[in-house]
């Protein structure tokens, strides 16, 4: 049977182990992507892929050239990436944004107006990056602090395969949609 791995899927794989990594040696770190390749089954090509797919999805997300190259290992130029007519070695993520302020942009960017509600397809599409799991545990602490709301589909009926994977149960009922209280905007 072979797997299939596609960009996104390596993308979280990554963020996963940089994640371990930053508990281990602490947040802001910058990683070498031979590195992350130790703690990651994919190959080179996977990896790559999923790092191109970071770029252009998650604006947290950053990659540098090593600035000293005498000291680059053979491995760390090996998993070096092509990117803007430069091999890039290091990544890392942001720390100032949390899940928690990643939903609040990503509403702001997806809401029409003020009061709205918008899609958890939406949110969570904007979320690719981040495990399933954490944006979960974001949304039910933000619901437990009322700074947010999550409401059912009113017309059942409506919700699909995507609406149906991409809601949150809570209190017994699944939610599918989120509006962000005006006062933590």
């Amino acid at each position: 049977m072979t797997r299939e791995m596609t960009p996104k899927k390596a993308a979280v794989e990554i963020r996963r182990a940089y994640g371990t990594y930053t508990t281990q040696h602490g947040q802001g770190e910058w990683i070498f992507i031979s590195d992350i390749a130790d703690r990651v089954d994919l190959t080179r090509e996977e990896i790559h892929a999923g790092i191109r797919h970071l770029k252009a999805t998650d604006q947290r997300f950053n990659l540098i050239p090593e600035s000293n190259q005498k000291v680059l290992r053979p491995i760390e130029r090996e998993y070096a990436i092509q990117y803007g007519n430069q091999a890039k070695h290091l990544i890392s993520w942001d720390p100032e944004s949390s899940t928690v302020e990643r939903i609040r942009d990503a509403y702001a960017h997806l809401a029409d107006r003020v009061d709205s509600y918008v899609s958890l397809v939406d949110v969570r599409a904007r979320l690719s990056d981040l495990p399933r799991a954490e944006v979960d545990a974001a949304l039910r602490e933000l619901f437990a602090q009322d700074r947010v709301q999550l409401e059912p589909e009113p017309f059942a009926p409506r919700t699909g395969p995507a609406e149906r994977a991409a809601a949150i149960e809570i209190g017994g009922e699944d939610r599918h949609h989120l509006r962000v209280e005006p006062a933590y905007r």
